[in-house]
């Protein structure tokens, strides 16, 4: 009986051990860096989504671009709302992981479903509308995110342990 409490007491010492040694310099730069840029990025493209100056990068003017297309400016509109609050939603999961809230990993979670699904709508509602092919962007900027979503799950899972706010 005793040595089967010692197994367990050095079984128990040896995962505290390991749990210790992750790292978090990926959970530092997703607090201090990350989240930050990619909320005033969000509110800037949202602004942008917004005015129709998002077509201002490709030498055209909101107008011109609505008058051929004027089922962008209702998506438009959306999107830019969407952006903006998916802006806030990054500042708000940036800190309720500062803080080490059980429930902020699965806000950082949502938040890569929140922006594959952005990227979905608009894309092929964008591609409707103006009858051109974007599934190759679209699929890339869905991949690039599920590639960080399943980077941050393994991550965040390997420390659960720390979530308990």
């Amino acid at each position: 009986m005793e040595e089967e409490t010692k197994v367990i007491e050095k079984t128990q010492e040896k995962s505290d051990i390991d749990k210790k040694e992750l790292g978090l310099k990926w959970f530092k730069f997703l607090i201090y860096f990350a989240l930050w840029v990619g909320a005033i990025l969000n509110f800037c493209n949202g602004i942008r989504y917004l005015t129709g100056n998002i077509y201002l990068s490709q030498n055209l003017t909101p107008n011109k671009v609505y008058r051929t297309f004027p089922e962008l400016k209702g998506l438009d509109g959306f999107i830019g709302v969407v952006s903006c609050c998916l802006g806030v939603f990054q500042i708000i999961t940036r800190f309720c992981l500062a803080k080490y809230k059980k429930y902020s990993p699965a806000m950082l979670y949502g938040m890569y479903v929140i922006m594959m699904i952005i990227n979905l709508i608009y894309g092929t509602s964008a591609s409707s509308i103006m009858e051109t092919n974007m599934s190759g962007e679209i699929v890339g900027e869905i991949v690039g995110s599920l590639i960080v979503l399943i980077i941050n799950v393994v991550y965040f899972k390997n420390r659960k342990h720390l979530f308990i706010n």
